[in-house]
């Protein structure tokens, strides 16, 4: 009898939790913007900034556990390609699972009395499949991803974001020309940077997202 007082008490605390909940936690994000390699740096005998361009494209799905911290998974696409020789160029898909953070809530800051602007940190891995063009199938790559994130709240349900990502790639055997580069097929680290602009819709059924209280 006692434990199924017990029982009913907890279950009615969670039913008192859950009405307590008065936010949305999901949401989409699309971004736009640049890549800029950093390493590898000298494979294709040409500096990696050559193949910096605005040719990056994410899109995201987002759950915040909690107004402190949630996950997101995403898709992005890079292409990088040499300025003025087209056969010198490669394209990355890279599919990746990542912690999000809530820096407002996580140390207690207010950037402003409004609550129209917070910061997010994001970080988790992913995959990359990278088609040079060199060759006809993709090279798979195991990657870091680490970034942060400002929204500006525009509407209850809208946001605009920018995003800074570092991203580091465990094993390349191609540069960002697409050309091989060690003969003896040995892979490499590499690193990217990404920086975007872009937009983000809460959805659900009540009026304020999770960032915004």
């Amino acid at each position: 009898m006692k434990k199924l007082a017990l029982i009913a008490v907890c279950l009615c605390s969670i039913v008192a939790y859950s009405q307590e909940i008065q936010y949305n936690k999901f949401s989409i994000e699309a971004s736009y913007g640049l890549n800029h390699p950093l390493t590898p740096t000298d494979n294709s005998g040409f500096d990696v900034g050559t193949f910096s361009e605005f040719k990056h494209f994410d899109l995201g799905g987002r759950y915040m556990i909690n107004q402190m911290y949630g996950a997101k998974v995403s898709y992005a696409y890079d292409r990088f390609q040499h300025k003025s020789i087209s056969e010198l160029a490669v394209t990355y898909h890279r599919i990746s699972a990542e912690v999000v953070f809530n820096m407002a809530k996580v140390f207690n800051m207010t950037f402003n009395e409004a609550q129209t602007f917070q910061i997010q940190t994001h970080a988790g891995f992913g995959i990359t499949f990278a088609q040079p063009k060199s060759i006809d199938n993709y090279e798979r790559i195991g990657n870091f991803i680490i970034g942060v994130t400002p929204h500006v709240k525009i509407t209850d349900r809208l946001a605009i974001t920018t995003d800074l990502s570092y991203i580091v790639s465990f094993k390349q055997h191609y540069d960002y020309g697409g050309i091989l580069i060690d003969p003896d097929y040995k892979g490499t680290s590499g690193s990217f940077v990404n920086f975007t602009v872009g937009l983000q819709v809460s959805l659900g059924e009540h009026e304020c997202h999770a960032d915004w209280l």
